[in-house]
């Protein structure tokens, strides 16, 4: 099988980019009523991206952090969202990395969380 068509790189785009545990130096507060849900729909898996703000002070190089994030949860809880982003797992990895799918993303939902997102990914990973 193509490892293209498996959920496994969207997976590691979202873990990569907004995933993994908050530092326990820091705080995310999410935003209430600011998520969104990315599904693959040739595979069913889907992940649960909440918009909040996240502060702290790293201690190894005292650099304080005070800014919006975004954060996807280690499973889908499957509360109700603002908004849904959904294409074929291929597609939506090479949506997630800035590259051109080859199908239409389908998107849904409250439009600045959607732009918010857009936002986000725009400026790739750090």
């Amino acid at each position: 099988m193509d490892p293209r068509l498996s959920a496994d790189g969207v997976d590691e785009a979202v873990r990569i980019m907004y995933g993994g545990t908050i530092p326990d130096w820091g705080t995310f507060k999410a935003d209430e009523g600011k998520a969104l849900r990315i599904t693959a729909t040739d595979t069913g898996d889907s992940w649960f991206i909440t918009f909040g703000h996240f502060t702290g002070t790293d201690p190894e190089d005292h650099k304080h952090y005070d800014e919006p994030a975004i954060h996807a949860a280690d499973a889908d809880p499957g509360t109700s969202v603002a908004a849904t982003i959904a294409g074929s797992a291929a597609d939506l990895d090479c949506w997630l990395w800035n590259r051109p799918p080859l199908a239409a993303i389908d998107r849904s939902g409250a439009d600045e969380v959607l732009a918010a997102f857009d936002a986000k990914i725009a400026v790739g990973v750090n």
